[in-house]
């Protein structure tokens, strides 16, 4: 879903653009799509600075806001340059957002609906959140196929032994 929402996004800020004769039509590039999960970002970042709880988050994560206006975190990372942009410098976003919901659903999808760990260290190579773990946990426990798959099965009921095998 996170895909579809992306491409989305990507394809209504293209056509805007092509109206207003910025760009001319074609199918989509890389580019629309990462001009697109910028702008998904920027705006799941407008409710942020408001909030008191991450303005203590925000301070322990050196922020900074990079070319496209999102906000991202400076970290040990930073000085690799065989890492991609987004793994050096993680976007900082909020876990209520329903845009950051679909991004958690798809990557536990994307890795088989692994368990919470393995989505966490996935997740923590693009962007950052307060409490990413109870995020995380809370979109694993509305999958449906991992609800499937926690299912114990209910042993069957026994049923009365016949009167030629009890011992007299």
């Amino acid at each position: 879903r996170w895909v579809c929402f992306r491409n989305a996004c990507a394809y209504v800020s293209k056509a805007v653009l092509v109206m207003k004769k910025k760009m001319f039509p074609g199918p989509l590039t890389n580019e629309d799509v990462r001009r697109a999960e910028a702008d998904i970002f920027r705006s799941v970042q407008i409710g942020l600075t408001n909030n008191k709880d991450y303005e203590v988050f925000l301070s322990t994560l050196a922020p900074f806001i990079d070319e496209h206006g999102v906000l991202r975190m400076r970290g040990r990372a930073a000085r690799a340059e065989n890492l991609p942009f987004e793994a050096r410098f993680p976007v900082i976003v909020v876990g209520d957002h329903p845009a950051i919901r679909l991004l958690i659903q798809h990557y536990h999808q994307q890795n088989g609906h692994q368990n919470v760990t393995t989505v966490v260290n996935e997740l923590q190579q693009k962007v950052r959140m307060p409490q990413m773990k109870t995020c995380v946990r809370r979109v694993i426990s509305l999958c449906r196929l991992c609800a499937v798959r926690r299912t114990k099965p209910i042993a069957p009921q026994l049923s009365a032994l016949p009167l030629s095998r009890i011992a007299v």
